[in-house]
Formats: C-alpha cells, structure tokens, sequence
C-alpha cells in the first residue's frame, strides 16, 4: 500500500522524511515504513506491506515528519520552499497528519492530530485549530 501527500509550512518542505509512526512516539524508528526525502514540491510516498502492518495498526498511527535542523547546505537539513537556501528551523520539531490519515502534513494537521490525542473527537480538534489559525492571522 503507498500513500501519498506533502509536506508544507509556509511552502513546500524539502528533505523532510515521512514516516508512519506505529509506536505513537514522534520518533521514525527502525523498522518503520518512512519516505525518502521530500524534493522541491514537498511530495511525499510512503510505501507499507499491508501484509505486516495490520489495519488497525494503519488507522491508529499518524505520518509524521521530523524538521531537522542545520546548515541549509547539508542534505538532511528542511528547507522551506518560501525561503530556499535557509534551514526551516534552529530547533528540531515534527509534524503530525491525523492518525490513519494521508495527504498534506502542516502546522494545522498537527494542532489536530494534538486536540484527537488529548481526547478532543477529530471535527472538534479540527474547529479548534481552525479559530486559533484564525486568531494568529488577525493578529
């Protein structure tokens, strides 16, 4: 099974590495179906043996992609596409997809990836997110 998306901040990310998270510790671990790195246009492909990892397994792990930080030179460190040639971050951080979903990973996926795992049910998280996003953009 393959699933697709892209990784975005202001922009697309590069270098980021997707990986599905079947142990729900912000971590790829080995033995984790991960991505190869992002390109230019942020996109992503991650591919799993649905023979190993079972549905449910699927359905309660989020994609995440850990932003590296470092000199924007070295290959490992995330680029924002709004800002090329300047690493993303001085400080490492990840980005969550909803669990058991695909498609694009961003701050606001990871606001409701958050809110689902504090207990919130996923169209109230997804509210949340949505007024505080509103709110940084009035301010």
């Amino acid at each position: 099974m393959t699933l697709t998306g892209s990784v975005v901040v202001d922009q697309a990310v590069q270098n980021a590495v997707v990986c599905m998270d079947l142990n729900a510790n912000s971590v790829c671990d080995t033995g984790e179906p991960v991505s190869a790195k992002t390109g230019a246009t942020g996109a992503y492909s991650l591919t799993y043996d649905a023979a190993t990892i079972t549905p449910a397994q699927v359905a309660a792990a989020s994609l995440i992609a850990p932003m590296v930080p470092g000199a924007p030179a070295d290959a490992n460190t995330t680029i924002d596409a709004a800002e090329p040639g300047v690493a993303l971050t001085a400080k490492a951080y990840v980005l969550k997809q909803v669990p058991g979903k695909s498609g694009q990973i961003n701050p606001l996926t990871t606001l409701v990836a958050a809110g689902i795992q504090a207990g919130l049910a996923e169209n109230t998280a997804r509210t949340f997110a949505l007024n505080l996003k509103c709110r940084i953009a009035d301010a």
